[in-house]
């Protein structure tokens, strides 16, 4: 496999560099490149500074915003300058990528009433056009989160309004087949052709939201969508092809690393997930994730390990923290890896008085 590297850049921990090394081979043959990670922008277009700490935001649900700047407050999802700057900077960065993997939740955390199937999908809208003007050459793979869909967590098991629009959205970056899944259920499947590698390299980009915990829609649902067949079904033609598969999703298998013993999934869909992803550890070199908006990384146990990393988000909001709290931290850090599996991490950071 070529020697990878994981770049992300957030406003509110971290950005990503992963070496992968072929097991056993350690020439110089063996291509290297990089990647983006981005997740949860969760746009407030309703942002805006105020003397009423109380209206600076729709996402604050009218809490007291603590110390509102220009690039936001920890009681408020992202103002759109916040974002901007972040794309901003990897666009001046003088870091060479093959592709960006983005894993989900443009909108805001508002109120059901704030929000409309329109204004959603205006905001997914909104973000592709900003990351696809400033970075025009850029080979993006996206997923769908949680927020991404109206009323919030309840994305359907078949074609919707939401899924159209965003294919077509995503249509310079995804191939027509990947476009066709994505119409069905929000997920595809793409290879990514690089030179110089000893496996070609799929992203599978899975809708996870269908086995979220708030979503009523698949509650009774053996396989939404037949994600899970499907997902079986290209795993095992990867197998075939000598392939290694990254894993990208919003909502992580596993437990939440803020709770004990409390997983983002319907307790039969993480099983089922995770009984899969076990059974092709050969094939799955690396699963990227949302959501949790912390940094992190879990591993799957069992006759064989994969570590799966869990990625931080753009926005400020830390709904955990103290309000008073009103530091934000522009921070990279280094993954390395052992024949596309992650081994190692390192963080650095430069804080961002907001």
């Amino acid at each position: 496999m070529s020697s990878l590297s994981v770049w992300l850049i957030l406003l509110a921990p971290l950005a990503t560099l992963a070496h992968p090394v072929k097991p056993g081979d350690y020439s110089k043959q063996e291509a290297s490149g990089q990647f983006w990670h981005i997740s949860d922008l969760h746009l407030d277009f309703s942002y805006h500074l105020t003397d009423d700490h109380t209206k600076v935001c729709l996402s604050s649900k009218g809490a007291n915003a603590s110390s509102p700047g220009i690039f936001g407050d920890f009681m408020c999802d992202s103002p759109y300058g916040l974002i901007l700057s972040a794309i901003q900077y990897i666009n001046a960065s003088e870091q060479k990528v093959d592709f960006m993997i983005w894993t989900g939740d443009s909108p805001p955390h508002v109120p059901v009433k704030e929000l409309s199937t329109k204004l959603v999908i205006d905001v997914i809208g909104n973000m592709t056009s900003t990351i696809r003007s400033l970075l025009p050459d850029m080979l993006v793979f996206p997923a769908l989160g949680n927020h991404d869909y109206w009323p919030q967590d309840q994305l359907p098991v078949s074609g919707s309004e939401v899924y159209t629009a965003v294919a077509e959205f995503w249509k310079p970056w995804l191939c027509e087949e990947a476009l066709s899944t994505f119409r069905k259920g929000g997920y595809y499947s793409q290879i990514f052709k690089s030179n110089g590698t000893s496996h070609p390299l799929r992203i599978i980009s899975l809708n996870t939201n269908l086995y979220y915990s708030p979503n009523k829609v698949t509650f009774n649902m053996t396989d939404p969508a037949d994600q899970f067949q499907w997902l079986e079904e290209t795993l095992k033609l990867s197998r075939q092809n000598n392939e290694k598969a990254y894993v990208i999703a919003h909502v992580p298998i596993g437990y939440l690393p803020f709770t004990s013993f409390t997983a983002a999934m319907e307790y039969k869909f993480n099983e089922k997930l995770v009984k899969i992803f076990r059974t092709y550890n050969d094939v799955i070199a690396g699963q990227f994730y949302g959501h949790t908006h912390r940094d992190s990384f879990m591993v799957v146990l069992d006759e064989k390990d994969s570590i799966k990393e869990l990625n931080p988000d753009i926005s400020p909001s830390l709904p955990l923290w103290p309000p008073d709290i009103s530091i934000g931290a522009l921070l990279f850090s280094s993954i390395s890896t052992l024949g596309s599996n992650i081994i190692s991490l390192s963080d650095l950071h430069l804080l961002l008085q907001l």
